[in-house]
């Protein structure tokens, strides 16, 4: 029968695909062997009852239940993770985006506080000055 080539040190999304791609070729395979003309039209006289053929439903032959399966079971199992996983980044990404737009949103704020308080420094400088200029000025006087 078929076997799995060694996967040692490979990515787990290539031992995934590999693994998805030998059972689904074992699943093939053995629908081909076991399919029949008489499985696929259902007798005139059976049509009123609902019990298919023992050839009609496919399935692993006995050697196939140990690996396939169980690589099956494994890659499905790896693949649920994965998407988990990758549900849970999304789902943390978004919330990190949100976070970002508000820091963003605070950084612009801060921002034109800054320009602002510079602004009124600036003017507040002007004004001292002034004021400088103008107690010099009637210190000379006096």
């Amino acid at each position: 029968m078929w076997t799995l080539p060694d996967l040692a040190g490979q990515p787990g999304w290539v031992v995934a695909v590999v693994a998805f791609l030998f059972t689904v070729g074992t699943l093939g395979a053995a629908h081909l062997r076991n399919r029949s003309p008489r499985a696929i039209e259902p007798a005139e006289d059976d049509a009123g009852t609902s019990e298919l053929e023992p050839g009609a439903v496919p399935s692993l032959p006995p050697a196939a239940h140990d690996g396939a399966t169980l690589t099956l079971h494994r890659t499905l199992d790896f693949l649920a993770a994965e998407a988990a996983e990758s549900r849970e980044a999304r789902a943390e990404a978004a919330q990190i985006r949100k976070e970002l737009e508000a820091v963003r949103a605070d950084l612009n704020r801060l921002t034109h506080e800054h320009a602002a308080a510079l602004a009124k420094l600036g003017r507040c400088e002007a004004r001292a000055e002034l004021l400088e200029e103008q107690a010099r000025h009637r210190g000379g006087h006096a």
